[in-house]
């Protein structure tokens, strides 16, 4: 509907079922997930010792988002693109393998500009790793 939206074509017919399952899915991950992840990373890296007063301070806060980058963002991605074909009908391989074409695209883009989300794709999909 948005993307109806933003290119201008007319908004045809909204699939109730897509975004009732869009919504569980983002929910799920980002109340839970991310809740649970940014608990355990916080115990690991506690915010006492991030901030931007000092190098120390500093390079805690890269290291703490690299982190969260390159590990919880990539996994989050990754199930909700296998999560979503599956409440789309797609079997689990089906699934695997749409998330594999997507993730392979997205690891050639991110290793190209030196971003960390690179990583989960090459530990996802390890037969095409380099």
């Amino acid at each position: 509907m948005v993307a109806q939206l933003m290119t201008g074509t007319a908004l045809k017919q909204l699939d109730m079922r897509r975004a009732l399952s869009a919504g569980v899915i983002g929910g799920v991950l980002q109340g839970f997930g991310t809740t649970g992840w940014l608990w355990n990373l916080n115990l690991a890296i506690p915010r006492s010792v991030i901030g931007i007063d000092g190098l120390s301070e500093i390079g805690w806060l890269a290291v703490k988002v690299g982190i969260d980058s390159a590990f919880w963002g990539s996994i989050m991605n990754t199930v909700n693109v296998i999560a979503r074909r599956i409440a789309a009908g797609d079997s689990v391989v089906q699934a695997y393998q749409t998330g594999e074409r997507s993730f392979l695209a997205l690891r050639e883009l991110s290793s190209s500009s030196g971003r960390p989300s690179a990583l989960w794709s090459t530990l996802a999909y390890p037969r095409h790793s380099k």
